[in-house]
């Protein structure tokens, strides 16, 4: 059926009348929300995992230090110590700084030096690892200070008369010297003391008393005694 003329007119009207109606709406309601809302702060990245580090624990140290000798805190009578004790064989052992010998089951010694008077050893055990155990000693030395050398005879006095063929000759030096009576060495001790026993003969005896330092110096005294026989 063909609609009239007027009625397609009236329809066309119609709907233009009705599309201006939705495009104020459009214009004027609501508007069409966007994809992202005002307001909203931007996306921040999610970092990438960070793999924990696994942390190897370091195995314990085997080194280990034994001094036997001397004991802290000990006094000994000379100018010198033996120091000795224990450590882990294969491991190095200094003592004030200077090396020990070591050998295969871990013992070692070494003599150390005093002054006399207080004294500080430092006993030091390490392996190729880089460890390190450590022992502090105060010794206390008796040791005398260093005296100028010297020969003294104090027994018997030169120009002396005796009544006995067997004199007792007794006199001091330097504690590092030797001595010698007529030739003869005689023990020298810590002190620098020496004595010993001359035979003599009827009349006049000349006793030649000789000492020589460890540095090389030289000292000598004649002691002159008459030896009378009784009866």
């Amino acid at each position: 059926m063909k609609l009239p003329g007027g009625i397609l007119v009236l329809a066309a009207a119609l709907f233009l009348v009705f599309s201006a109606c939705v495009s104020q709406v459009d214009r004027n309601g609501t508007p069409t929300p966007d994809l992202v809302p005002k307001g909203t702060p931007p996306a921040v990245p999610t970092p990438a995992p960070t793999l924990a580090q696994t942390v190897v624990p370091t195995p314990a140290s085997d080194l280990f230090l034994k001094v036997s000798a001397p004991q802290d805190g000990a006094t000994v009578p000379g100018e010198a110590v033996v120091v000795y004790g224990l450590t882990l064989p294969g491991a190095g052992i200094e003592i004030n700084g200077s090396a020990a010998a070591v050998d295969k089951k871990g013992g070692f010694s070494a003599e150390t030096q005093l002054s006399p008077g207080l004294n500080n050893i430092e006993v030091t055990a390490f392996d190729g690892e880089g460890n390190r155990e450590t022992a502090s000693l105060v010794i206390t030395s008796l040791a005398l200070p260093p005296q100028p050398f010297l020969l003294l005879v104090t027994e018997p006095r030169t120009q002396s008369v005796v009544y006995n063929s067997l004199l007792r000759l007794t006199g001091r030096t330097g504690p590092n010297a030797i001595a010698s009576i007529n030739g003869v060495s005689v023990a020298v001790d810590l002190f620098g003391s020496f004595s010993t026993t001359v035979a003599l003969e009827p009349g006049p005896n000349m006793i030649d008393v000789v000492a020589t330092n460890n540095d090389g110096q030289i000292l000598s005294t004649v002691v002159a005694v008459i030896y009378r026989e009784s009866g």
